[in-house]
């Protein structure tokens, strides 16, 4: 229907919602995952426009913000005011072009209380939890503002370690929603940031969200990215940003849901899918 007609009704509204976490090493009090979402059409232009900027500042892709860490970083060589021109274009561009941004924030110490590193290994950690979170708050957002039309957020995710945690996490929410009979969520994969540009942006919006959690200035070139943390009136476009911070008890209940984490030398999903079954017709009515 969406190849042959041009009825609204008929249609999709495509999201992709692209993720990239900050701090999730404990060397930081708080993690931070995160990004733009971004509409079918706004995700070609975008990916063109991020590659032309890069050209423009002679800045080799693809952009990581630890590689501006002074002195040894691949960036460090940017002046202050090479890094302020850099990023006031790129965040011009990602708040131009996205549809909004979201941000999930967990506090490791809080998070440990209730998912001992020692216990879970890699099995479960702050960034499944905070993608967890990401899902349901964009499910909101499409319950509240989007319902009028059909619309899913499909996810792509930077790869890390707890790329296997975070695919059954998805899962597990689609199991809900099957569930439920409300799908809001569409499918998940998994890429390399130098492959996909709006995960370097990604990068951008939970990097500056953390400094911003963490009380850091957005000095040294850096204050072009504060606009990635809040929602921004502008002429062009009203660039909204969502920011949740995960309460202690959200976790502890969520840490009773998965239980004790043993098990043999075959991985098992902490998060079972919920099982779905098509529900069962009635008999017919007899006639009197």
């Amino acid at each position: 229907m969406m190849h042959h007609s041009n009825d609204k009704r008929h249609g999709t509204l495509v999201l992709t919602h692209y993720l990239d976490d900050s701090g999730i090493n404990h060397g930081s009090q708080h993690a931070i995952v995160g990004g733009p979402v971004f509409l079918r059409d706004d995700f070609f232009s975008f990916h063109y426009e991020w590659s032309r900027l890069l050209a423009r500042h002679r800045v080799a892709p693809p952009l990581h913000m630890r590689e501006f860490v002074r002195p040894y970083g691949r960036l460090a060589y940017l002046s202050d005011e090479q890094r302020r021109d850099l990023f006031q274009d790129l965040v011009y561009l990602i708040n131009k072009r996205k549809a909004w941004s979201m941000t999930v924030e967990i506090d490791h110490l809080e998070f440990q209380q209730f998912f001992p590193q020692g216990k879970f290994r890699k099995l479960f950690g702050v960034a499944p939890l905070a993608f967890i979170w990401c899902m349901v708050l964009n499910n909101g957002i499409i319950n509240l503002h989007l319902l009028d039309q059909v619309a899913k957020v499909a996810y792509v995710v930077a790869k890390s370690d707890f790329n296997a945690a975070m695919f059954e996490c998805h899962a597990f929410i689609k199991s809900y929603e099957r569930n439920a009979d409300r799908e809001f969520t569409g499918a998940i994969q998994f890429d390399d940031p130098a492959a996909a540009n709006q995960l370097q942006a990604a990068d951008m919006v939970a990097w500056a969200n953390r400094r911003k959690v963490a009380g850091d200035l957005f000095g040294g070139g850096f204050e072009p990215l504060e606009l990635l943390t809040r929602t921004v009136e502008s002429e062009t476009k009203t660039a909204i940003h969502s920011h949740y911070k995960v309460n202690g008890e959200s976790t502890r209940k969520l840490a009773e849901i998965v239980g004790n984490p043993s098990r043999g030398s075959v991985r098992i999903p902490l998060l079972q899918p919920l099982p779905f079954e098509l529900p069962v017709a009635p008999p017919p009515m007899e006639e009197e």
